[in-house]
C-alpha cells in the first residue's frame, strides 16, 4: 500500500533525526571527518573551497551553514578563516560534540524546511551536500533565501540528465548503450538512507531566482569521485589518493571538452549585488556569472 504525502514526509523526518547506524565501521569513519589528513577529509575542502571569494571579500559578514552533519565541518572551515559561523542541523548529536572539543564555535538545532529565523538573519548561509537529503528540497530553498541577507551557496549533485548539449547526448548514449551490453545495472536515484537524490540545475536555480526579482546568480561545476576507504587513505602518500586524482583529472579533461556535465556544482543564489573584488575573484576560480532580467512590473 503507498502511504500518503504526509506520513512519508514525518518519517523521513524521523529517520534524519535518528542516530546513524553506529557500528563500529560507522564510528571509526565518523572519526576521520575531524581530521584533514585523509583523502575524504581532502575531497570535501577541494569542494568547499568555493566559498572562499566570499570569506575573502565580506570579512565582517556572520554565516550560518544548514545541514552540517558532519561535526560541524563546513562551519569549522568558515570559522578557521576567521569568520563568524554558526552550524545547524536537524540533529545535534554530532554538533554537541564538535562544540565541546572547539571544533565550531557555536551550533543551533534547526529543521530547514520550518527555520525559526527571522528573515534575513545571517549574510551567507551553507547548505553543503545536503539539499537532497531534504523531504521537500524547495520549501528548504526557500527558507534559506527568506534568512539569508546576501546569499545562500548550494553544492550538491548536479542534474547531468537533463539539458545536455549534442556532444553530451551522443557520449550518454554511447555510454548507456555500453553499460547495457556488459549488463551494468544503474545507479538507483536514491540513498539507503531513504532519501531521493535531488540533482541541482542551473535552469532551475535561474528560474526559481527570477520569481524572486533576483539579480544574479553565479555557478561553477565541480567534479568528484568516491571510493569506499577514502576516509582511511593518507594524503598524500597512499595508492587511493593518486587514484582519485586521476579520476578527478579525467572527468575535468571530458567535461572541459564538452563531453560530460560536472557531477557535483556550486550555486550561489545573490540577494543582493555582490562587490566587484568578489566578482573578479569568483571569475578567477572558474565561476560563470549569470545577470538575471529585472521584473520591470514590480
Amino acid at each position: 500500500m503507498h502511504m500518503d504525502v504526509q506520513t512519508f514526509i514525518a518519517k523521513r523526518y524521523k529517520r534524519e533525526k535518528k542516530t546513524t547506524d553506529r557500528s563500529k565501521e560507522a564510528n571509526m569513519i565518523a572519526n576521520t571527518w575531524l581530521l584533514d589528513d585523509n583523502v575524504g577529509s581532502w575531497r570535501h575542502k577541494r569542494m568547499i573551497q568555493c566559498v572562499d571569494p566570499l570569506i575573502e571579500s565580506y570579512p565582517k559578514a556572520n554565516w550560518l551553514t544548514v545541514g552540517d552533519s558532519r561535526f560541524g565541518n563546513e562551519a569549522h572551515y568558515i570559522w578557521k578563516k576567521g569568520r563568524n559561523v554558526v552550524a545547524s542541523n536537524i540533529s545535534d548529536q554530532l554538533l554537541k560534540k564538535a562544540k565541546k572539543i572547539n571544533f565550531i564555535p557555536d551550533y543551533i538545532v534547526e529543521n530547514a524546511e520550518q527555520l525559526t529565523l527571522n528573515d534575513r538573519s545571517f549574510d551567507f548561509i551553507l547548505c553543503k551536500e545536503s539539499l537532497h537529503h531534504f523531504p521537500r528540497p524547495f520549501i528548504g530553498l526557500y527558507e534559506m533565501i527568506r534568512v539569508a541577507k546576501k546569499a545562500v551557496i548550494l553544492m550538491e549533485p548536479n542534474d547531468i540528465f537533463h539539458d545536455h548539449t549534442l556532444f553530451q547526448e551522443l557520449f550518454w548514449n554511447a555510454k548507456m548503450f555500453i553499460k547495457r551490453m556488459l549488463h551494468i545495472a544503474e545507479y538507483l536515484p536514491f540513498e539507503r538512507a531513504g532519501n531521493y537524490i535531488y540533482r541541482v540545475s542551473v535552469s532551475e536555480v535561474e528560474k526559481l531566482s527570477s520569481t524572486l526579482n533576483l539579480s544574479l546568480i553565479a555557478y561553477r561545476g565541480i567534479n568528484d569521485i568516491y571510493y569506499k576507504g577514502v576516509e582511511f587513505a593518507a594524503v598524500p602518500y597512499s595508492v587511493l589518493y593518486i587514484k582519485v586524482q586521476l579520476w578527478i583529472w579525467l572527468l575535468d579533461a571530458l567535461s572541459n571538452l564538452g563531453f560530460l556535465k560536472h557531477n557535483d556544482i556550486c550555486i550561489i543564489i545573490w540577494k543582493t549585488m555582490p562587490t566587484k573584488q568578489c566578482i573578479v575573484r569568483m571569475k578567477s576560480l572558474g565561476f560563470h556569472i549569470v545577470n538575471l532580467q529585472k521584473n520591470p512590473y514590480v
